[in-house]
């Protein structure tokens, strides 16, 4: 069984609890891949590393599009709609300090975001780092569809950067069920649950 120490740990790997006084400073990320390069150009944003994926998906998200999704989940699923996301700087941290544990993430491994929302989480990691597969689990079918016009939009602006030479081989998926169903998730590395006690970064 999978357990999350809300007081003593700030990510999840595998079981592995990370502790939140690991130094980043050697471990920040600041390269822009060409993957969020690409996309970002596209959406008109400009920037460093965080400036481009906050902008990022600001463009991708709108007020109305927020409000209906929540208006949706409430009539479906009462207070079990609750939701907040974490933000650009907090998916950094904790990618920072998966690397500080001495564990390096690359193309082999199998990222999971369990509770995946609108997609935004599950998105910088695939833009951002080298992770060879990323799936998003959502329950609410609103937020997952977002999730896929999220996707599909990422794809179409990295096919349009052709002929420029990114990996095919990596993929970004979302399902909509119960991140419970744990066939689904079974050979991930790296699982986030995402939580309201993440502090804004």
């Amino acid at each position: 069984m999978l357990r999350l120490n809300t007081s003593t740990c700030t990510c999840l790997v595998l079981g592995l609890c990370i502790s939140p006084d690991v130094s980043l400073e050697a471990f920040s990320l600041q390269t822009v891949t060409p993957e969020l390069a690409t996309v970002a150009h596209e959406a008109g944003c400009n920037g460093n590393r965080l400036e481009l994926i906050r902008c990022l998906f600001e463009a991708y998200r709108s007020d109305k599009q927020v409000n209906q999704i929540g208006q949706r989940d409430m009539q479906a699923m009462g207070n079990a709609a609750t939701y907040g996301e974490l933000l650009p700087g907090g998916v950094d941290t904790i990618l920072a300090r998966v690397e500080a544990s001495g564990a390096p993430i690359g193309a082999e491994d199998f990222f999971c975001d369990l509770g995946s929302g609108r997609g935004f989480q599950a998105a910088q990691v695939h833009l951002t780092t080298s992770i060879g597969r990323v799936l998003g689990i959502e329950f609410s079918e609103t937020r997952h569809a977002a999730a896929l016009e999220v996707k599909d939009r990422i794809v179409a602006a990295l096919a349009s950067a052709s002929p420029v030479n990114l990996s095919a081989s990596r993929t970004l998926d979302f399902v909509q069920g119960d991140l419970r169903d744990g066939e689904r998730w079974a050979d991930a590395r790296l699982c986030l649950p995402t939580r309201s006690y993440f502090k804004r970064v």
